[in-house]
């Protein structure tokens, strides 16, 4: 399996992803997906912030955990037009 295969595999199972300065210099960001009310990711949800604000273990912790959050809310949000579209779109 190749290393981009287990990494997507290890992003599905814990349900988040990090890129600590991958992209761009500074920059730590965590997303999360949103999904539809078939459970298809339709979209996602990040954050990034200076590295310099990301701060220790807990801080980026807590970062993920409302990303998570935030994303698992807008999944089962039954009154977005954004679930209408893509039930209907896709």
């Amino acid at each position: 399996m190749s290393e981009v295969l287990r990494h997507v595999t290890a992003v599905r199972v814990r349900g988040y992803d990090i890129c600590d300065q991958e992209l761009d210099r500074d920059v730590w960001v965590a997303a999360a997906p949103v999904r539809d009310p078939r459970r298809r990711v339709v979209a996602a949800l990040s954050l990034a912030v200076p590295t310099s604000r990301a701060g220790d273990g807990a801080r980026r912790r807590l970062l993920i955990g409302l990303v998570r959050d935030v994303a698992g809310q807008i999944t089962s949000s039954d009154d977005l037009s954004f679930h209408r579209y893509w039930s209907t779109a896709v």
